[in-house]
């Protein structure tokens, strides 16, 4: 709207007044003047406000005011629930990540970073000769985490391509909102944005306590420096269990994790709806390391996010 059309009627109905009085009196002509500046700045500053947008904040996952916690079950991916409890506990990166797809550095300045480049470790000196494996890193490569510098590095660990696979497709599908997340579910492919996360059935894994106080290397855990504690880390460290926080979902379901949650959180479980074709999928994928998350689109369709909420604590 025109400013002059805000005292388009008043300027008519004391045209003849106005005129009067500062010819009678110019001070008043001067002050009126004056005032008439001032309001058109300040109508002018509230335009303008509107008009320009606000900094583009980071997101929280699913858009909503309770983002909810995504759940990794890791009786699926041990390994890779291991590597993300060390990165997460002992190297203090935490559960909470800003995904910004790889805009603060590329994908291999990241993996190089974390001793995930190409012919690292995993490939030159595999832990085991009857499964193939791939270096994983955490914070996730895609993160801006992985390029912080207030903590002791990111860290890998060889786990079983097939756990990986598994991993990947579902961060693939939650940064995209792909598949079955579509519609206001995930990050809708428009970073930056932060997402939390938590471990179930985590109890009997190294590191995966929640408190930082299991952090003794298993022989497995390595940066980009090479084994994390030196030589003398590589051995296999003895059978721990942690007592976790119990709580049944709305759904009657059950997840036992680290964190404290009260009746009413929202968590985001990854699920299947074919589990078998999926674990025939990433049992047979073979990563690509000029790809990224693209590789695992042909997954997406059989995948969905379930949503529950936590009812109690058993």
């Amino acid at each position: 709207m025109h400013i002059e059309n805000i005292f388009k009627h008043k300027q008519t109905q004391d045209h003849s007044i106005i005129k009067q009085s500062t010819l009678r009196n110019p001070v008043i002509g001067e002050l009126f003047s004056m005032q008439f500046l001032l309001l058109l700045v300040l109508l002018a500053g509230t335009e303008l406000a509107r008009a320009v947008p606000a900094d583009k904040a980071i997101r929280q996952a699913t858009n909503g005011p309770d983002p909810g916690t995504i759940v990794w079950i890791c009786s699926d991916i041990p390994d890779v629930c291991m590597n993300m409890c060390y990165g997460a506990y002992c190297r203090n990166y935490g559960t909470s990540l800003n995904w910004d797809n790889y805009t603060g550095n590329s994908k291999d300045v990241r993996a190089n970073n974390a001793g995930c480049g190409r012919n690292n470790h995993c490939s030159t000196d595999p832990p085991t000769d009857d499964q193939q494996c791939i270096s994983d890193e955490y914070p996730f490569g895609s993160t801006s985490d992985a390029d912080r510098t207030d903590r002791d590095g990111a860290v890998n660990r060889c786990v079983p391509r097939s756990q990986n696979a598994r991993q990947g497709a579902y961060l693939r599908q939650l940064y995209r909102s792909e598949g079955n997340w579509r519609d206001g579910q995930g990050l809708n492919n428009n970073p930056p944005a932060r997402f939390s996360q938590t471990f179930s059935k985590a109890g009997d894994l190294h590191f995966c306590r929640g408190d930082g106080s299991d952090c003794d290397n298993d022989g497995f855990q390595f940066d980009n420096n090479g084994l994390i504690g030196g030589s003398g880390s590589k051995k296999r460290a003895p059978a721990v269990h942690h007592e976790h926080n119990t709580y049944r979902l709305r759904s009657g379901r059950e997840i036992t994790v680290p964190d404290e949650f009260e009746s009413g959180h929202k968590v985001l479980l990854p699920s299947a709806h074919n589990a078998t074709l999926f674990h025939e999928h990433t049992e047979r994928h073979v990563r690509d390391l000029d790809a990224g998350h693209e590789q695992y689109d042909y997954m997406l369709e059989n995948l969905y996010l379930e949503e529950d909420y936590v009812e109690k604590q058993l």
